[in-house]
């Protein structure tokens, strides 16, 4: 499966254009996005994407710090839900 084809099963949209690129090329060192254009999914479904695709290259776990409980208790439900569907 293309990586198009997987963020689009693990999310229900499409990739936008910077989502692509995370998937398909290079990590950058730093993702300057505004707010509410899908930094948490462009990131985790390319890290989930790679763990799938280069297991060896890809490091085992993502880390997120993030400044309120809220965004963790947001991140994690939206990450629960993206691994999910991808495995379904």
């Amino acid at each position: 499966m293309n990586y198009s084809k997987f963020f689009k099963h693990a999310t229900t949209y499409s990739p936008v254009p910077y989502q692509q690129q995370l998937g398909e090329e290079s990590l950058p060192t730093i993702l300057d996005i505004p707010t509410g254009l899908g930094k948490t999914a462009g990131v985790t479904v390319a890290w989930l994407y790679r763990r799938l695709t280069q297991p060896a290259e890809t490091p085992r776990r993502l880390v997120y710090c993030l400044p309120m409980r809220t965004l963790v208790e947001q991140t994690c439900a939206a990450c629960v839900e993206w691994l999910a569907n991808a495995a379904g």
